[in-house]
């Protein structure tokens, strides 16, 4: 019985990252849901800590002054949802739920993504033709995502020799296909980073054989891929191909924030929501850069807050790279549109922590 509710609760943690809306084509949306798991597993696993209570009253003061002081419009924005997941987790102090099940909970969730990545990658490979790229259950960026997190998640874990060679070869490889698979540049190259970062950060300790063999691996999938189109200098000569379509919307966000706004609206923005009732109705995109997106909803005043926030959970990290895969998949796609995968790092990094306290030598 207790299995399954531990299997429950991985369940739950792996929905507040999924983007259930592609398995519903997007006539639903999940985010509120997605936050009330984000605030249960919260409460259930961590006591409170209200340390940063004053920023966050600002914070949700800024949200406020965004969205023009309209109920509707602050609690039906995506960057509503970022803070509020934000919120969460600096609201998260110690570790209060039994350690043990914790342990068994996170190897369950590891488990299901996985089992959940290496089933789209098979069903690409069966079904489809190898020269096009995978979009897995309809978004190839987000499901790419969740393989970097696995992946990211699975090299720490492997350098701190929590998961034995067994494991750590098969599910690699499930995880750096999928980023194959997809052509996600952006995730491509922090895979990489990811791998050189940690596979030489003690060079004492190099393992050459383990690093000839992944090195012949990835050479092997991308020279048979057609994932290096993707980085060819033919291809991205027309700066909207290398956006991947979204050059128009970053530009017209771009003046409209910085050449032909007033003071206010460069400070306070367009409005949250503004995105979707401005530009999608004539044909743009969402930019793919959170940045931007922060800047031309919410202004300068909602960014400079939504730093401080992200420094103050960056602090909170152990193991930064679980961080900066967030910060840096926002540079290429709008994370802030699925705040979930930032709760699902911090409680990756949590586990992490809790396993090396507790002396845990294996994942699985």
């Amino acid at each position: 019985m207790k299995w399954l509710f531990n299997f429950f609760l991985a369940i739950l943690i792996f929905f507040t990252s999924l983007p259930i809306n592609y398995f519903f084509e997007n006539n639903f949306n999940f985010l509120p849901i997605q936050l009330i798991i984000i605030l249960l597993i919260s409460r259930l696993f961590f006591s409170i800590n209200l340390k940063h209570i004053l920023i966050i009253s600002i914070s949700i003061m800024a949200l406020f002054l965004a969205g023009n002081i309209e109920f509707n419009q602050v609690f039906s924005s995506s960057i509503t949802a970022t803070f509020v997941t934000i919120w969460f987790i600096l609201f998260s102090k110690k570790i209060k739920f039994k350690i043990k099940d914790l342990n068994k909970i996170i190897s369950i969730l590891f488990l299901i993504m996985t089992v959940f990545v290496a089933y789209f990658n098979l069903d690409f490979f069966l079904s489809s033709d190898l020269n096009i790229r995978s979009k897995a259950f309809g978004s190839g960026s987000l499901f790419s995502i969740i393989s970097l997190y696995g992946f990211t998640f699975l090299m720490v874990i492997y350098n701190m020799k929590l998961i034995n060679k067994f494991f750590f070869y098969p599910i690699l490889i499930v995880f750096f296909t999928s980023a194959l698979l997809t052509q996600v540049r952006g995730v491509m190259l922090t895979m990489i980073v990811v791998y050189i970062l940690l596979e030489f950060e003690n060079l004492k300790s190099w393992k050459w054989s383990r690093l000839l063999l992944i090195t012949s691996l990835g050479v092997l999938l991308i020279v048979n891929s057609s994932i290096l189109n993707r980085f060819n200098i033919d291809n991205t000569a027309d700066v909207n191909q290398l956006t991947s379509g979204r050059y128009a919307t970053q530009l017209l966000i771009i003046e409209s924030v910085f050449i032909t706004s007033d003071n206010m609206t460069f400070l306070f923005g367009h409005g949250l929501n503004s995105i979707k009732q401005n530009l999608q109705p004539i044909g743009l995109e969402f930019p793919h850069l959170d940045v931007l997106f922060l800047l031309y909803e919410g202004g300068l005043i909602l960014l400079i807050i939504y730093i401080i926030l992200m420094y103050r959970i960056y602090k909170s990290y152990k193991y930064k790279l679980l961080f900066w895969i967030f910060i840096i998949s926002s540079l290429h796609t709008n994370m802030i549109l699925s705040p979930g995968f930032l709760f699902l790092g911090f409680l990756l990094d949590k586990s992490i922590v809790v396993r090396t306290q507790n002396n845990v030598r294996h994942l699985v």
